[in-house]
């Protein structure tokens, strides 16, 4: 835990000001626990196989993966190769690999931004706001040393 930064966040918002003043440090740690951030992570082989259908994508990586003069040729057989469960059990769009190849499908039209945003979104979990739950006790430490 970054206390520092525990610090800076509590006194830097006025939602905690009274607690701050009363001690009520597990009110304060409640209130953080109910924040979170979006983290994109990975999206599995069978959530990409159902997008992939639902979008149609399925079909493109079929037809580039059949083109030899494909630009997307080399993507599409590796995400073939996933769909047909040889590569991993999921795909990581945090990856810059990943999101290199996303970028490439974008950028020749063979996926939209929206097919892009909602692959992303699949694959875009709730975390707290420290990467973990906050105890009073980390408030405390935070606050008071």
């Amino acid at each position: 835990m970054d206390f520092a930064a525990l610090k800076t966040y509590i006194e830097a918002d006025p939602v905690f000001a009274e607690h701050i003043a009363t001690g009520w440090d597990a009110a304060i740690a409640d209130i953080i626990n109910t924040r979170t951030v979006p983290v994109v992570g990975s999206v599995s082989r069978s959530r990409f196989a159902m997008w992939c259908g639902m979008t149609g994508v399925r079909v493109g990586i079929e037809d580039h993966s059949n083109d030899p003069a494909s630009p997307l040729r080399a993507s599409a057989l590796t995400l073939k190769d996933f769909l047909l469960g040889g590569v991993s059990d999921s795909l990581d769009l945090a990856d810059p690999v990943n999101q290199g190849m996303l970028a490439g499908w974008k950028s020749v039209g063979a996926i939209t931004q929206e097919q892009a945003d909602s692959l992303i979104a699949l694959a875009t979990i709730a975390q707290p706001i420290f990467g973990q739950t906050v105890h009073h006790l980390d408030v405390a430490k935070a606050l008071r040393g």
